[in-house]
């Protein structure tokens, strides 16, 4: 029989139904004897899924000493079940012994198959599973909702949940990847007329907000389409046809996605082309860091590129086949000369910016200014880039990875006695340890100061101060050059993060804006453990793999989880490290360029 409590860490079958909500089925199942970690779960006696155990379970390492990943989490949306009458009784397996896992408040079940004492859902959990449909009339709980149309004009449709107020999220899927979001936006005069209010329950997803082009295995013979609220189906008109849809051009024209050009583009050299590379000589000096590593990333592809700052525009006799601006908010707003961007439309082919803010900032309202004289804009932010590219602009994505002319640029850096680190002992920070759990910084947290931050660190002041943290919060009050000394270099900032073992992003507000340098460039680079409030998703780096991903509350036990856990840590910053310098900048650099000249010459 299976017990929740190991008694011999060599042999037994051991494991645990944790919970069962409108999440899913989670829990952990252990085989020391065969070991295969597989559980089916079972729905009025008929098998409706199978998982295999694969997540982390810290708690069960601890028993039996070593690194198990034997948890499991069975969302609803792998559960195989459309109809569903009278009672509704689960269980769940082990695939090899075929015996019954205990689930939480029932003791230990031990029966072989069909146990008499199921776990009975509430209706709450009954509902995540059932389609959602369109009968609201008459009603006054529940969700209800339907897709109207599906065609190259995007997919149209409304939903209404009688328990939360509008907007509501709706998620598409094809082939169970999720390749849009979309909060619900137009008036629904006919259901505001059946529910007696006005409600914005509408939505229509337009092409270009679906995401298709990152997903190699997207047009595979066997498609399925899938819009959700909730992780709910949402019912669709009869009159879709959804085998016949992946025909329609929004679903594989590589130019309608911000991120396609990755799978749709080859790797191949830049040779003969002529690149510019635009920064402020009185911007934020992390722009400048953008700029080198952009720099170094064009030089890996064979391209010929110059970086050039306002000052030297109306100087330089050089003409490009691209002109990149980065940060348009600065470079337009504080160069001197009002001709600076004719000078730039003048020597350049076709003009390129790259954002690099955070959408509910003043700064991007100011870039975004800028925006109609470009033909094309980059984005360093995957969602940042979904979004300006609905509003009709050309915008693509671009991950910052790895260049190896950048790395060894930072590791050559040598550590300077400056105003921000004056409370160190110099000498204990000359040299990189060489061992992880040697680094001398225990937590490291470098961003402007914010209401929320301040909020933050004040409330976990006593377990800060308890260990060797660092932490540099300067008033935003004006760019952070080299000429300011609050400014502390990214080199400097690089230097550090090679002595901490923890670095840790949390967001300047409410928005969940993935921080790409401080996750990335400052943190996973330099072989950090990152752990991260709760991020926006992105297709290149992977929350739990590359960095650990926490509610804010949950930020500071997981600290304290890792610093007693030290190889762990050591061992995922040194996977997720790995993982990300394999991603060449060089080889996303060439494929963006020569996708954004295709789709300018078309």
């Amino acid at each position: 029989m299976i017990r929740s409590t190991i008694v011999d860490t060599t042999r037994g079958v051991y494991g645990h139904v944790d919970s069962i909500n409108e999440q899913g089925i989670s829990g952990w199942i252990l085989d020391l004897d065969g070991g295969v970690n597989v559980v089916e779960v079972y729905i009025n006696d008929v098998k409706v899924a199978e998982k295999e155990a694969n997540l982390p379970r810290p708690d069960i390492d601890s028993i039996v000493g070593r690194e198990t990943n034997c948890g499991f989490l069975v969302p609803w949306r792998e559960v195989k079940l459309r109809e569903i009458g009278g009672k509704f009784g689960i269980y769940i397996l082990h695939k090899r012994s075929g015996l019954v896992l205990p689930l939480a408040g029932q003791g230990k079940l031990t029966q072989n198959v069909k146990p008499t004492n199921k776990t009975y859902l509430s209706k709450a959990v009954v509902d995540k599973i059932e389609p959602i449909k369109p009968n609201i009339i008459g009603q006054s709980v529940g969700v209800f909702g339907y897709i109207d149309s599906v065609n190259e004009e995007g997919i149209i449709g409304w939903i209404y949940d009688f328990d939360n107020e509008p907007p509501y999220e709706v998620s598409v899927y094809v082939n169970d990847k999720l390749v849009a979001r979309k909060h619900t936006h137009l008036p629904g005069q006919d259901i505001g007329s059946i529910v007696g209010r006005v409600t914005n329950c509408g939505f229509h997803i337009k092409p270009s907000e679906i995401m298709v082009g990152c997903y190699q295995d997207i047009f595979d013979e066997s498609w399925n389409l899938k819009i959700k609220y909730r992780d709910r189906e949402i019912e669709m008109s009869t009159n879709i046809d959804v085998p016949s849809l992946k025909r329609i051009k929004m679903f594989k024209n590589p130019f309608m996605d911000v991120f396609s050009y990755c799978k749709l583009f080859e790797d191949r050299a830049l040779d003969g082309l002529s690149i510019g590379l635009f920064v402020s000589s009185k911007g934020n000096i992390f722009m400048d860091d953008i700029a080198r590593l952009l720099l170094y990333g064009f030089l890996e592809t064979g391209a010929h590129v110059i970086m050039l700052n306002d000052s030297e525009v109306a100087r330089t006799k050089h003409n490009f086949d691209l002109g990149v601006v980065i940060a348009p908010h600065e470079f337009f707003t504080l160069c001197d000369s009002p001709d600076t961007i004719e000078n730039i439309k003048r020597m350049s082919k076709f003009l390129i910016l790259l954002n690099v803010e955070q959408p509910h900032t003043v700064w991007f309202v100011k870039a975004s200014k800028f925006f109609d004289l470009a033909d094309a804009i980059w984005d360093v932010n995957y969602q940042s880039a979904i979004s300006i590219k609905s509003n009709g602009y050309n915008t693509y994505f671009i991950p910052l990875t790895y260049s190896q002319i950048y790395e060894e640029r930072k590791y050559a850096y040598k550590l300077e006695k400056e105003p921000t680190i004056e409370s160190f002992n110099f000498q204990e920070f000359q040299c990189v340890p060489k061992n992880f759990e040697q680094r001398p910084i225990d937590i490291l947290f470098v961003g402007a100061i914010s209401e929320k931050r301040a909020q933050f660190f004040a409330r976990y002041a006593k377990f800060f101060s308890g260990c060797n943290a660092f932490i540099y919060l300067p008033a935003p009050k004006n760019p952070f050059h080299s000429g300011n000394p609050e400014t502390l270099k990214p080199d400097m900032l690089f230097q550090l993060a090679l002595r901490s073992k923890i670095v840790i992003n949390i967001h300047q507000g409410e928005d969940a804006y993935f921080e790409w340098q401080r996750i990335v460039q400052h943190g996973v680079m330099a072989k950090c453990l990152v752990i991260s409030e709760t991020c926006e998703r992105n297709p290149v780096i992977i929350p739990n793999l590359h960095y650990i991903d926490v509610p804010i509350d949950s930020i500071v036990e997981t600290c304290k989880y890792y610093l007693t856990n030290l190889g762990e840590a050591a061992e995922m910053a040194h996977r997720a490290y790995n993982s990300i310098a394999s991603m060449k900048l060089s080889t996303y650099l060439s494929k963006l360029t020569m996708c954004t000249l295709q789709s300018l010459r078309r």
